[in-house]
């Protein structure tokens, strides 16, 4: 996994404008341009996209859909004309993804043309293209940590607070719970990536239990592990303390036990009649959450991640 968090913090290229004509020399403009991949530059360290096994299997999903279907040209990348030592350069701000599964798709063999590109005006500053990615992404959305990032970079840039809030669309609380993720230890930071701890869950194990949340949170995914489970859950984190209990006490574990286990099949159950039927509004999650003993936050979580498991089955559009 690339150290992405060390990448924005020496992240501090500006762009200066350049022009659009120029840069775009050669290139082929009907509604749209078509760009040449090698006039295609990537501006290291700006994409936040962190490259785990779940991007890298969207890579190959688009990939896979270009070799069938070509670059649709509805799904455009977007590019900022930067002037660079006197020469004016086409970067990508918006479209990485694709931008790797073309590049996925032409090592395999497959013959593609100009890739679709929408050009940022010249006024554009750095500040508009970071906020970008998270308020003009049209593709697979930001995880909290890659949004973490995005909210530390515009810090860096001297937005406080209530401004990198504004901007992106997000409370000020949620922008402050963000900026503590992502300068927490490296070893929860790796766990929030690698979808063992989600984000809210790390937050909240911060707030509680301070310096020393790595040790409560490898104590959790050790109890979930124990019993076959990849994630850490609330439920994992207070395991320890109610076996401890029930020893001292003398109780048998098997009726608590059955309990967790109908409880979890409530759960599954739920999250699967919530997607098929689709109800309008949060009511159903709220229900759910609430027969269940889950945050209706870890409820939207479990029905993005099973949404996320329906597309690695059947191929999205780009």
């Amino acid at each position: 996994m690339e150290n992405q968090e060390m990448q924005i913090q020496d992240f501090d290229t500006m762009l200066f404008p350049g022009s659009t004509t120029a840069g775009l020399k050669d290139a082929k403009r009907t509604d749209l341009w078509k760009v040449q991949r090698e006039k295609i530059k990537v501006l290291e360290g700006f994409n936040v996209r962190i490259k785990n096994d779940d991007y890298l299997a969207q890579v190959r999903i688009i990939a896979d859909s270009m070799k069938a279907n070509g670059f649709f040209p509805d799904k455009p990348i977007a590019g900022f004309v930067a002037e660079v030592e006197g020469e004016n350069v086409v970067y990508v701000i918006d479209g990485h993804t694709r931008l790797d599964a073309y590049d996925l798709a032409v090592s395999e063999g497959t013959e593609l043309q100009g890739i679709p590109m929408v050009i940022k005006p010249k006024g554009t500053s750095m500040e508009d293209l970071t906020v970008a990615l998270v308020v003009s992404n049209n593709g697979r959305q930001l995880t909290p940590y890659e949004t973490a990032l995005v909210c530390k970079r515009l810090v860096h840039y001297g937005m406080d607070e209530s401004e990198v809030a504004r901007r992106i669309g997000m409370s000020k609380q949620h922008v402050a719970n963000l900026l503590m993720l992502v300068a927490a230890p490296r070893e929860i930071g790796n766990f929030v990536q690698e979808g063992k701890v989600s984000a809210s869950l790390a937050v909240a194990t911060l707030k509680t239990h301070g310096s020393k949340a790595v040790e409560v949170l490898k104590e959790g995914l050790a109890n979930a592990e124990s019993v076959g489970k990849a994630k850490v859950t609330e439920k994992h984190l207070k395991e320890k303390k109610e076996k401890k209990e029930k020893k001292i006490q003398g109780e048998l574990p098997t009726q608590a036990d059955d309990f967790e286990r109908k409880n979890d099949l409530l759960l599954s159950r739920g999250i699967d009649w919530i997607k098929r039927s689709n109800p309008d509004g949060i009511g159903a999650e709220m229900l759910l959450a609430f027969l269940t003993g889950t945050d209706v936050e870890e409820i939207q979580l479990l029905l993005k991640q099973a949404d996320l498991e329906d597309a690695a089955v059947a191929p999205e559009s780009q």
